[in-house]
């Protein structure tokens, strides 16, 4: 075999094992797009940062929330992100590690969640036309003119922000609750816990009903 036709030999070789190599990348990665599982939508999200079409910080911000919350879940849950309760995810979360948050902590963690998954499932449904979601939704309070049941207000948006409790805290987890009282007119009320009981309700509402010069039932 001469100089050249050993070279030639050699090359043709090299550019196989690099086609080979590329198709089991691909073909790798194109199981993990599938993957319906939490390891499935965390290589996602590291996708979205690879091909910059997220970036990076929320991208990190979103695997965070994932990885913490969505690790309390039970294998088979872990199984299908998509088919996860994130309300009920978020709950033993909060149950399990909700004292090392400042009460403002856990709805950013719900919302970066969703978020991901939401992406995650458009991905899923329609890789080709894929464009990951990045606008910020508000949730509108409508106007209500009659008081509101106790089911409305269970079942108002909440709104908090994010930020780490230092280690060690004893903060225990809380929520905010925005109430429209009036047409132009909504109060928020903060610091109830997710455990709350009935006569601590009760105690409450007493307080709220003196302020108003009426007596509690």
């Amino acid at each position: 075999m001469t100089r050249m036709s050993w070279a030639s030999w050699q090359q043709s070789r090299l550019d196989v094992s690099v086609i080979t190599l590329d198709k089991m990348i691909q073909n790798s990665y194109n199981a993990a797009m599938n993957d319906k599982s939490l390891s499935g939508l965390l290589s996602f999200l590291d996708w979205l940062a690879a091909k910059g079409l997220m970036q990076r910080n929320t991208v990190a911000g979103r695997k965070a929330a994932c990885s913490k919350v969505l690790s309390v879940l039970d294998p088979e849950e872990q199984a299908d992100v998509t088919q996860v309760n994130i309300d009920d995810a978020m709950a033993r979360f909060a149950n399990l590690q909700g004292k090392n948050y400042v009460p403002n902590s856990l709805a950013v963690y719900r919302s970066r969640i969703s978020a991901a998954v939401a992406d995650f499932e458009r991905y899923l449904a329609d890789p080709a036309s894929f464009k990951p979601g990045l606008v910020k939704r508000r949730v509108r309070v409508e106007p209500q003119k009659k008081s509101q049941s106790l089911d409305t207000i269970e079942h108002a948006p909440r709104t908090q922000t994010l930020v780490d409790a230092p280690s060690g805290s004893a903060h225990s987890p809380v929520n905010v609750f925005p109430i429209p009282i009036r047409p132009d007119l909504v109060v928020r009320i903060q610091g109830l816990p997710f455990d709350l009981t009935e006569p601590e309700a009760r105690k409450i509402a007493s307080v709220i009903l003196a302020l108003a010069g009426a007596s509690p039932q």
